[in-house]
């Protein structure tokens, strides 16, 4: 009977531990998370993704988490519409290919700002990723700077 009680009592810690992960590293602002990368670069003004991280769904989903700098607010992110798009394997996935969400809300956790979105791919290694901001009624062009991250593998 101790045995299977200490035993329940490990696979439920183990369970909690799994579970709060993600969490975990984003109240921490994704410090000593080993799947992130810095990027430090703005779209536009007060507009900035510093860390992008990648976080495996149980599906084969993954999940995209973008630090925003402190002067991000929703009122700025509601004014433009995020695009993404992917190349791999010699093509390139848009947003409507990728199942991104363009028109993101601010998480915010220990005041840290994060934007999080999760991508329909299966495959753990792209080639780039590259966000841009657009008008949010519709797509006319690209407004402000894109921020390009190569070489990614998860």
């Amino acid at each position: 009977m101790k045995l299977s009680l200490i035993n329940i009592v490990i696979f439920s810690l183990f369970l909690s531990c799994q579970n709060m992960g993600k969490e975990y590293y984003l109240i921490n602002g994704l410090e000593n998370y080993n799947k992130v990368r810095d990027i430090n670069e703005s779209l536009i003004e007060n507009y900035e993704i510093n860390k992008i991280a990648f976080f495996q769904n149980k599906t084969e989903n993954i999940e995209i988490v973008l630090k925003l700098n402190d002067q991000t607010t929703q009122d700025i992110i509601n004014s433009y519409s995020l695009g993404a798009y992917i190349y791999m394997d010699n093509k390139y996935l848009y947003s409507q290919d990728i199942n991104w969400n363009t028109k993101p809300t601010i998480q915010v956790l220990n005041n840290h700002k994060y934007i999080i979105n999760t991508l329909n791919i299966s495959q753990r290694r792209m080639d780039s990723l590259v966000f841009y901001l657009f008008d949010r009624d519709k797509y006319r062009k690209i407004l402000g700077n894109r921020v390009v991250i190569k070489n990614i593998a998860f």
